[in-house]
């Protein structure tokens, strides 16, 4: 019988049951300063989804704790279901660039998140408005134009305002904060492409007034 472990499983969202499928380990030494290590490397396979990974755990003897790695990496955000309801090309890019900000959140690149959050409202309010010259005013005809409210224009500002910092100022966010940023832009998307179609079918459906 398979030995079973605890990992985090990208299909489940979560730590759950594994089967281990295979083991490899390598030692390795320097006599000259005393140091030692090892690798082991192990196949996972989720109880549930049947998902397949690699947990890579590596010791040195200078380190306290051993670190431990997952290929692919732990996927800690979800893609949205409403993602599939984007299309068109001028929104090819938008939902490109959200793909990417995701892996890389997977892959723990926060700045660079962050900065493809940034990114992504510019592109969505040059899209939606054209381009004004500044973000400032990008923003303020983004708002004037009704996609946005003034509440979620001082929100938005603060989104754009910790991609710029995190670009020139040398801001490391949190995950909290890097949460907060996707959670923000994934609204405005969803308010600006996803939302009006699915209310004109809405619409389309709701029996009418006698």
């Amino acid at each position: 019988m398979n030995k079973k472990t605890k990992a985090h499983c990208n299909q489940c969202h979560g730590e759950r049951n594994h089967e281990v499928l295979f083991t490899e380990k390598t030692s390795w030494s320097e006599e000259r300063y005393g140091f030692q290590g090892e690798d082991k490397y192990e196949m996972l396979k989720c109880a549930g989804y049947d998902n397949v990974i690699l947990r890579h755990t590596s010791w040195f003897s200078e380190d306290p704790e051993p670190s431990v790695h997952f290929y692919p990496p732990a996927m800690s955000r979800k893609e949205p279901t409403w993602l599939v309801d984007i299309s068109g090309k001028s929104t090819r890019f938008a939902k490109s660039l959200l793909k990417e900000i995701y892996v890389g959140v997977q892959n723990g690149m926060k700045m660079i998140a962050t900065m493809g959050v940034r990114s992504l409202m510019e592109y969505v309010m040059i899209d939606s408005v054209g381009n004004q010259g500044t973000f400032g005013k990008n923003l303020a005809e983004f708002a004037s134009n009704g996609f946005i409210s003034d509440k979620q224009r001082d929100i938005l500002d603060a989104v754009l305002e910790a991609g710029h910092a995190t670009t020139h100022r040398a801001y490391q966010p949190s995950d909290e904060d890097l949460a907060t940023c996707i959670d923000i832009a994934e609204n405005v998307l969803q308010t600006v492409y996803v939302h009006p179609g699915k209310a004109a079918e809405l619409k389309r459906r709701v029996p009418k007034r006698r």
